[in-house]
């Protein structure tokens, strides 16, 4: 008989938990799957403890850093300006940026409230009023803070807001969602279509009119969209072009039972009376 020493056995206990740990994707003791079970807390991805100092990391490399210091200080009004507008953007970015685990927690449809609501963003869900805070205000609808399935997303209206990309990123597997209303959005381009037109496939009515950045090969993803029945394209520089109102007719070609407001179609002549008048 031999004698095995105690920390063997109890290194060998702990690679087995951890062993059965990994190979089982649903181990109750997983602080993952304990994450999910409980509501979501809204402040739980940006408890960071910030200090002074942390004003002046903004995680740049050392010859970016250099860089700032030899740059003259500008106090015109432009570039004051230009400044604070690039200091919004980023503010918008981090207020709409994708996060997983709260998507994860609290489903898509109710994830988007709390992604989108504090930017203006209109949502309407299945059998209750819009909900919609004016920008900058303090008075934001509330939503869950858990799972619930009778939240089902029905119509966003982004009209004048800020959404980019980024804030797009939210829209994940979503069935129910039939309008989409985009007016005067400065940062709606090509990409932000094409991310729609991937997660939305029930989308029926579509506006961007005053949109300044969609070009003609943005409504290429639109092929995608079995059920779009109108889009709304007024205001748009691209589509005022031979090439945009190309690509409108193209696109109703691929779908017969769209209509495209906002464009204008060029006259066909009638073949018929110019052979009676020569």
């Amino acid at each position: 008989m031999f004698l095995v020493k105690r920390s063997f056995v109890k290194t060998l206990s702990t690679s087995l938990a951890n062993f059965s740990s990994k190979t089982n994707k649903f181990d109750p003791r997983s602080p993952e799957l304990s994450q999910l079970l409980q509501p979501w807390d809204r402040g739980q991805t940006k408890a960071k403890k910030k200090t002074f100092l942390k004003f002046f990391d903004q995680g740049l490399r050392p010859t970016d850093l250099l860089k700032i210091l030899q740059t003259p200080i500008d106090l015109r009004a432009s570039k004051l300006k230009s400044w604070w507008q690039k200091k919004l953007l980023d503010r918008n970015l981090e207020i709409q940026e994708y996060d997983g685990l709260r998507n994860a927690s609290l489903g898509s449809d109710i994830s988007i409230g709390h992604a989108l609501l504090p930017l203006g963003v209109g949502l309407l869900y299945k059998g209750k009023p819009w909900m919609k805070a004016e920008v900058g205000s303090w008075n934001i609808p509330e939503v869950p803070d858990t799972r619930e399935d009778d939240w089902i997303l029905e119509a966003v209206d982004f009209s004048g807001t800020p959404i980019c990309y980024e804030g797009l990123l939210n829209f994940k597997n979503l069935s129910s969602v039939h309008t989409i209303k985009a007016q005067n959005c400065p940062h709606l381009d090509d990409w932000c279509i094409d991310i729609l037109c991937s997660e939305v496939l029930t989308l029926e009515q579509l506006d961007v009119s005053g949109c300044k950045n969609i070009s003609p090969k943005g409504l290429i993803p639109l092929t995608r969209l079995p059920n779009l029945q109108r889009i709304d394209l007024t205001d748009c520089p691209a589509f005022e072009t031979h090439d945009g109102v190309l690509m409108c007719i193209l696109l109703q070609e691929f779908n017969p039972n769209l209509k495209i407001d906002g464009v204008v179609y060029p006259e066909i002549p009638d073949m018929q009376s110019s052979v009676t008048k020569a």
